[in-house]
């Protein structure tokens, strides 16, 4: 499975279960996974950019 799909899976699904959170509890669980895929792709991308 492609990898963004997987991150739009693990997203949706914490939305999913925190559907009743206050909306600053969500963010502070998104922005760690998003801050991981960012980290872990960065590399890659600029390397395709200035490859």
């Amino acid at each position: 499975m492609e990898a963004r799909v997987k991150l739009k899976e693990k997203i949706r699904d914490v939305f999913q279960r925190h559907k009743s959170q206050p909306l600053t509890r969500v963010r502070e669980l998104i922005n760690p996974i998003l801050r991981g895929w960012v980290q872990y792709f960065k590399v890659g991308n600029s390397s395709k950019v200035f490859g």
